[in-house]
């Protein structure tokens, strides 16, 4: 399995050298920050990696009183083994063959991929950062009121990349991460029940606060003055699903005997009860009627005439053209050709001779 999103050499850069765990600093900074809102709450980590930092979270949530359901994604096939030992749900896939179901998560915990994107050559748009591209896919699974906790790097915070975090989140906050090692930062929001109310000002202001870098402190020193409280998790049910099948996870899944694939329901998706119901003739039929629906391909079977030769038969109609050219004069006595097109309908009815012991037994016929 691959990652789509970048060049097979900058991927392999990210795969060696390119995972940036989130340091027990800024995750105790993070969850001095989070409360609860509800009984039960959905947590969802993208790009989950080993799974301890969604893992942390949802501890602390449930010290705070509520039970977490927590679901991830990873690439990597060692961590997303190890992720499965702390997550509840982990999908091993890329996150651009996921369907993810919007507005199902109360918290996202996005620590994506950091760098360029592999850029379409034949596209005019400007090339994207990894950040600003999980950004995008991810955060529409945010509920009402749910709350983005973002991780990126400071030379992602571009123009572009901060006026779209300041147009879609209320209660922006930005501190620095606890451990400088990635030159990190932490950004924590509200998404809003309508976008439409963020007013431009607040946008402006909020840019702001994201573009002034110097101005943020350490998650870990910064005196704790908001919480950011995650909602009960709503009705919707969430399950990402990775639509890319490779040879290793249809293996898994096939040995799993606890999951149901297509074939248990193969009769009830594929058999006689979804053909449409034909209905019955009020009247018998007279030889007319009968050569006529047979002919249209509501009559086949196989059917035994009267000196027992057994048929196979099948009907069907097509359509053709009847061109007929005629000349004829008009009012000044000039010659015109007048072409005329009609459709025809015309029946074929097919059939397989299957009498026993005739010689010809499998015979394709034609009736006419």
């Amino acid at each position: 399995m691959s990652n789509h999103l970048m060049h097979p050499r900058v991927a392999h850069n990210h795969a060696d050298n390119g995972y940036f765990p989130t340091d027990a600093a800024t995750l105790n900074g993070i969850n001095a920050r989070l409360d609860i809102g509800g009984n039960q709450l959905r947590l969802f980590d993208p790009c989950c990696g080993g799974g301890n930092a969604l893992a942390a979270v949802a501890m602390h949530l449930t010290e705070c009183g509520s039970q977490c359901h927590t679901f991830g994604v990873e690439l990597d096939r060692a961590r997303a083994h190890a992720a499965g030992g702390l997550i509840d749900n982990v999908v091993r896939a890329d996150i651009e063959s996921c369907i993810l179901q919007p507005k199902t998560v109360g918290l996202l915990f996005l620590n994506p991929p950091y760098g360029f994107g592999n850029r379409d050559q034949l596209s005019g748009s400007r090339n994207k950062r990894l950040e600003e591209t999980f950004f995008e896919r991810t955060i529409p699974v945010l509920q009402d009121n749910g709350i983005l906790v973002l991780i990126v790097p400071i030379q992602s915070l571009t123009d572009a990349f901060t006026r779209d975090i300041a147009s879609r989140f209320t209660q922006v906050r930005m501190f620095k991460a606890g451990v400088d090692t990635y030159k990190q930062v932490v950004i924590l929001a509200v998404k809003p029940r309508v976008r439409a109310g963020i007013s431009k000002a607040q946008i402006k202001q909020q840019q702001q606060c994201l573009l002034d870098v110097d101005a943020a402190v350490p998650i870990s020193d910064a005196e704790v003055d908001f919480w950011y409280e995650v909602p009960p998790l709503p009705a919707k049910v969430f399950r990402p699903i990775n639509h890319a099948v490779d040879a290793e996870g249809l293996q898994s899944e096939l040995a799993d005997t606890q999951k149901q694939t297509l074939w248990p329901n193969f009769g009830h998706w594929f058999g006689e009860g979804l053909l449409p119901e034909k209905r019955r003739p009020l009247c018998a039929l007279g030889q007319w009627h009968a050569a006529l629906a047979l002919a249209a391909g509501q009559v086949s079977g196989i059917v035994t005439d009267g000196r027992g030769r057994r048929l196979l038969i099948k009907g069907s109609t097509h359509k053709t053209k009847v061109t007929t050219v005629e000349e004829q004069s008009d009012h000044d006595g000039n010659a015109v050709v007048v072409t005329t097109a009609l459709d025809r309908f015309v029946p074929s009815i097919r059939a397989i001779d299957l009498t026993p012991g005739s010689a010809g037994f499998g015979d394709v016929l034609t009736i006419k």
